[in-house]
């Protein structure tokens, strides 16, 4: 954190102290920077847990709750692995924020981030737009990130082969990005123009006239080159409704 001024938080109001907490999660957030401050605050909040009793602990109590938030702000944004618990979550914001604006629940990170909160189920374009527009682009790439995996692995549970092909595109991105290849801006850009090809994804099957499970049959028969090639659009989109008709027919308890 040694570039960056986090010192007037500790004297700020409430409100100031969102926005500086905030600032701060962005700025933690960035690739050559995020597994360092990761380890380092785990390490500390271990110390931590072991000598909170002690006088020289609890005069640093504050500052390590600080850099405890920034933590959890970004594990809110990660896919959960288990690391931290909902409870420890909210127990690290709670030591930052004032009990006023936390009321009951923990601190939504989006709001956090300075986005509206939508329907995340639903990637619209006026919320892909407010994303691009975001100050905070390392907190805009991991916010992508995490909403991007959720709907790949939503879809993995009809299509799986549409699934694998977005999330072989979605981690090629993210690597470039960790590698430095292209900027945060490129990254944001690309995981923009991902989320509309998930949403034309989705409406795939509509366009087709297929259901979903006739479309991942469709797309799982498409993939063989020579099946296409001989075959023809038509054929395979026939082949795919009378695949899902024959399961259906067949299919019993095991």
């Amino acid at each position: 954190m040694a570039g960056f001024n986090y010192q007037p938080y500790f004297n700020a109001s409430t409100g100031n102290k969102l926005n500086i907490l905030k600032s701060a999660a962005n700025y933690v957030a960035d690739p050559k920077i995020k597994d360092r401050f990761l380890d380092a605050v785990t390490g500390l909040s271990k110390i931590y847990a072991l000598t909170a009793h002690h006088p020289e602990a609890i005069a640093q109590s504050e500052k390590i709750s600080f850099f405890q938030a920034i933590l959890a702000s970004l594990r809110k944004l990660e896919p959960t692995d288990g690391s931290l618990s909902n409870a420890e979550i909210e127990t690290a914001i709670r030591q930052v924020v004032d009990q006023a604006l936390v009321s009951d629940t923990v601190i939504n990170i989006f709001d956090e981030a300075g986005i509206k909160s939508p329907n995340f189920s639903i990637i619209s374009n006026e919320f892909l737009e407010e994303v691009e527009g975001m100050k905070h682009q390392n907190l805009a790439v991991k916010l992508l990130k995490r909403l991007l995996r959720d709907e790949i692995k939503a879809q993995r549970r009809t299509n799986i082969v549409q699934s694998r092909k977005l999330t072989e595109m979605l981690e090629d991105s993210l690597r470039r990005y960790q590698n430095q290849v292209i900027s945060v801006t490129d990254v944001i850009q690309e995981l923009i123009d991902l989320s509309k090809d998930v949403q034309a994804a989705k409406q795939r099957g509509e366009e087709l006239g297929l259901e979903s499970y006739e479309l991942a049959f469709y797309d799982a028969l498409a993939q063989n080159q020579s099946a296409g090639d001989l075959m023809g659009h038509d054929q395979l989109r026939e082949l795919a409704v009378v695949l899902v008709s024959r399961v259906r027919q067949n299919a019993s308890i095991d």
